[in-house]
């Protein structure tokens, strides 16, 4: 197995492992990963989790078109809709997911949390 570790800006964690041609991809959040910024909207913190998704899924040869999975966290289910609305705009297709309810993530701030599995192509 193989962890990703070195981006920029660093991180205290494993961006993704690789196991084969499968890519893990760690729980991404809608912190913009420049600024550390975080938008209010939940549109908007899905949609940076996904490009934070795709950069990290770019880094080791894959991309978006690869996905096989996606696992959805939310502070409040009701957001599902609206998460929904930006996976069908920002992916290029429908993928297996689950969508799970949880308290709170590390600020209180963030609504989203998306992990996924990916596939190198080829």
């Amino acid at each position: 197995m193989i962890e990703i570790t070195d981006f920029d800006p660093p991180r205290p964690y494993a961006a993704c492992s690789q196991l084969g041609n499968l890519i893990f991809v760690s729980g991404e959040t809608g912190v913009d990963p420049t600024t550390g910024e975080i938008p209010a909207d939940i549109e908007a913190q899905a949609e940076q989790a996904l490009r934070n998704i795709e950069t990290t899924l770019r880094r080791v040869g894959s991309d978006l078109n690869h996905l096989l999975r996606l696992t959805v966290y939310l502070t409040d289910i009701s957001d599902l809709k609206a998460v929904s609305r930006t996976r069908q705009r920002v992916l290029p297709r429908s993928i297996p997911s689950a969508t799970v309810g949880v308290t709170a993530f590390a600020q209180p701030e963030m609504k989203v949390e998306i992990e996924a599995t990916a596939a190198l192509p080829g």
